[in-house]
């Protein structure tokens, strides 16, 4: 972790560089707790990688693109996504992915090496010595299990979420709405405003 918990607590308290608040300017706002790899995040800007989760057993179809189309609109410049994690194994994929949605216009903020709390500060974090490969399923805040012993332990950044939210979400300045089209063109007598 570059600069450890107290670093990475100040940078999620703080706000972006240019100051105000982190959702400042986002209509939509989406949090993705316990990120883990970000997938959930990867979901809300790339929908057409996870095209649809079918289930039999439950009788349902479910497009991620749909929904998204349906709730937030084709753009995504409008939405923001305010990731955490507290996996240290996971802080270089999330730093890439957060680098690719910046050069592609998409405000995604991965908070990594950070788990939330009820209060700001720092906590240990328990790295699964087992399942590496499984991207870490058994990691956690606790020791648990019978390598609870053998796990790698981690001080990272614990963030106080409903402050986090009260101050950067729900004080946010957010912009007019934009006008809806039908997209059945001009003159077509209706939609559109």
């Amino acid at each position: 972790m570059t600069g450890g918990a107290p670093a990475t607590l100040s940078r999620a308290q703080a706000g972006p560089a240019g100051g105000g608040r982190w959702a400042d300017g986002c209509r939509h706002v989406f949090l993705d707790v316990g990120a883990n790899l970000g997938v959930q995040t990867r979901k809300l800007f790339e929908p057409e990688a996870y095209p649809h989760v079918r289930s039999a057993a439950h009788g349902h179809n479910f497009s991620w693109v749909e929904a998204f189309a349906r709730e937030l609109g084709p753009a995504r410049d409008d939405v923001c996504a305010f990731a955490f994690e507290a996996n240290p194994a996971h802080t270089r994929r999330l730093r890439s992915l957060e680098a690719c949605y910046a050069k592609r216009g998409w405000r995604a903020v991965l908070f990594a090496e950070t788990a939330v709390a009820p209060r700001n500060g720092s906590v240990h974090f328990f790295a699964d010595p087992v399942n590496a490969a499984k991207e870490q399923w058994a990691a956690s805040l606790f020791r648990h299990g019978r390598h609870g012993g053998s796990m790698p332990q981690h001080s990272v950044a614990a963030i106080d979420l409903a402050a986090w939210v009260r101050y950067h979400v729900l004080q946010r300045a957010i912009p007019p709405p934009r006008p809806r089209t039908s997209g059945r063109g001009e003159g077509s007598g209706e939609g559109g405003a």
